[in-house]
């Protein structure tokens, strides 16, 4: 198992076990794409301690997954880390 993967695993049962989104674990559904309050998310994280962002969780669905292009989220996240947020977050995104 990969470290991501374990991280991921990790996360969302705590998550699960929380029932809603964490200090440092944040998680967004995403279903319609990159959402528009992504940036706010990444720059809360960037200004703390750091944190981890999960896109393709619902919420208010115990966190469960949902459809996405993991792919385009993945590309559309790096993009906006690069040239939305001032400095630039150069962001370590993965898919898992």
């Amino acid at each position: 198992m990969s470290d991501l993967q374990q991280q991921f695993d990790e996360a969302l049962a705590r998550l699960r076990r929380a029932g809603t989104d964490l200090q440092t674990v944040g998680v967004k559904a995403a279903q319609g794409g990159l959402p528009k309050t992504v940036c706010e998310s990444v720059a809360a994280f960037t200004n703390a301690s750091g944190g981890l962002l999960i896109l393709g969780l619902d919420e208010a669905a115990a966190f469960q997954p949902v459809h996405v292009d993991a792919a385009k989220l993945a590309a559309d996240l790096t993009s906006a880390c690069a040239d939305q947020l001032d400095p630039p977050i150069r962001a370590d995104v993965g898919i898992v």
